[in-house]
């Protein structure tokens, strides 16, 4: 029986790459930690408070994306992931309706999950795009609710990123939507 080869030593000029590669990382990790709320910050200042759009235009931007969600959920297969998907969707969009009607003064605040406004597990895909479109319209007819009586409140907190105003929870849930609906897969 003949020996197997030693691997080659390492050399210095080999590991130079991969540790540089495991360096950068890690200091990439250590600065999202230590950075976390100015890293929060800039992405709520930067992306969902400005640049600063009339509740109109806002409005708009969730109707059209509203119809590309609805296209996407008309093609996608009635599987578990897709009907999953859906109900985060949809629970994510009511939660932060009670959000927008605390900025309204509609209701008062309750610090809760989206959890308790997530879509029965029983239903099929059919009646969770139809369920959809009717809270797609809901968060539309808010927006135009603003256009009409400005919000009374400033902000109001998102268990994550903090407190927002009324048009960065606009921006949010039309983001979310979009950005989550693109994981459907087509039937």
């Amino acid at each position: 029986m003949t020996p197997s080869p030693s691997p080659a030593p390492l050399s210095s000029a080999r590991l130079w790459k991969p540790l540089l590669a495991l360096g950068v990382l890690g200091g990439a990790v250590w600065l999202v930690r230590a950075r976390q709320n100015e890293l929060k910050a800039l992405v709520v200042g930067g992306v969902l408070e400005t640049p600063r759009r009339s509740y109109a235009e806002l409005r708009r931007d969730l109707d059209r994306a509203g119809t590309r969600l609805s296209e996407r959920l008309a093609r996608a297969a009635d599987s578990e992931a897709n009907r999953e998907l859906a109900r985060h969707i949809i629970g994510i969009e009511r939660w932060g309706h009670s959000r927008l009607r605390v900025l309204s003064g509609e209701r008062e605040f309750v610090d809760d999950t989206y959890r308790p406004y997530r879509p029965a597990d029983e239903l099929g895909l059919s009646e969770l795009r139809d369920l959809f479109s009717l809270t797609r319209a809901q968060t539309s007819e808010l927006a135009r609710s603003f256009e009409v009586t400005p919000p009374v409140r400033e902000q109001v907190l998102h268990n994550m990123i903090g407190p927002i105003s009324a048009r960065a929870w606009l921006r949010y849930l039309s983001g979310h939507a979009d950005w989550e609906s693109r994981k459907l897969k087509s039937a």
